[in-house]
């Protein structure tokens, strides 16, 4: 099936707007998720800036945007410092946001430091999430939070956790398949219990034995069968591709851990590869699923 909301982080392709655009133009998608430009991340930018180096490409280019793809909450949880600076740069996402007609900002709910249970910091968490989301409702926006690795919001426990706390219709969860499997945690119970708040989707997957990344639907993430769910109820949201199939500039924005502790070694030989493979890859599962809804919802020959 053509679905029309495949989107990407480009800039696994490239850290230059002009070359995300070519590429993401070439797989034939119309929307993506801008993370970093130039090294740097798109709620850094002013939307003075905004206005003047990245719209008018976007228009060029015909793109429109999905999401943008902001570090906030990805700050140690007693920052007090950092956390003021990042509701300022709250509304500063919410003004970019506004200005690409983009309805999404995603977000993360903090480093827990080591050694502390989740349990010391719920009340903190479920605050500080709560009014980033609250600045961004304030213009219509919604905050997706990602499930991530060493935050507050890593297991399905804790996520779910930190939805009921907010209780905001302007939170919502932005899956992550691979992220649940390196977080020892079997996505399709994750989806189960999140299904309600789920408004979004980051196509990337995971082994369960190495944590290693790998094409969509050849780990553990029980893609197919989350996604096939997720149609049969009427999804009709963004698929962002995150492939992390090579080591492109900018990983080392994304993460505390050492870039080759991340991907041990390339499945790709540049990030436009990287890219164009989970396309295809995504695109084989969207045609299975949509094979299995004609048939029935029976299985077929592959």
């Amino acid at each position: 099936m053509k679905y029309e909301k495949i989107s990407g982080f480009t800039d696994e392709i490239s850290s230059h707007l002009e070359q995300q655009l070519i590429e993401a133009g070439r797989t034939g998608i119309s929307y993506l998720a801008l993370r970093n430009i130039d090294g740097k991340n798109i709620c850094s930018y002013t939307p003075g800036e905004i206005k003047r180096t990245v719209l008018p490409l976007l228009k060029k280019y015909k793109m429109r945007v999905s999401s943008l793809g902001s570090s906030l909450g990805k700050i140690p949880i007693c920052d007090e410092e950092a956390f003021a600076e990042q509701m300022l740069r709250a509304e500063n996402a919410a003004h970019i946001a506004e200005i690409l007609e983009c309805s999404y900002v995603r977000i993360f709910s903090f480093y827990i430091p080591t050694g502390d249970s989740h349990s010391m910091w719920s009340e903190c968490a479920a605050d500080k999430v709560g009014r980033l989301a609250e600045v961004l409702g304030r213009y219509g926006i919604k905050a997706l939070h990602e499930n991530e690795k060493e935050i507050f919001g890593d297991t399905k426990e804790h996520c779910l956790e930190l939805f009921e706390k907010v209780n905001s219709p302007f939170l919502q969860a932005a899956f992550d398949f691979a992220n649940f499997v390196q977080c020892k945690e079997e996505p399709l119970k994750a989806y189960r219990m999140l299904e309600p708040y789920v408004a979004y989707f980051h196509i990337k997957d995971a082994l369960s034995e190495n944590g290693d990344t790998v094409v969509c639907g050849q780990g553990d993430g029980c893609m197919e069968t989350i996604l096939g769910d997720a149609f049969g109820k009427g999804y009709n949201g963004f698929l962002t591709l995150e492939p992390h199939l090579t080591r492109f500039e900018g990983l080392e924005l994304l993460e505390r851990r050492a870039v080759k502790e991340i991907i041990r070694e390339n499945r790709a030989e540049n990030g436009a590869e990287a890219f164009h493979m989970q396309y295809n890859a995504l695109n084989h599962i969207l045609e299975r699923i949509d094979r299995r809804k004609k048939n029935g919802g029976k299985d077929y020959e592959s």
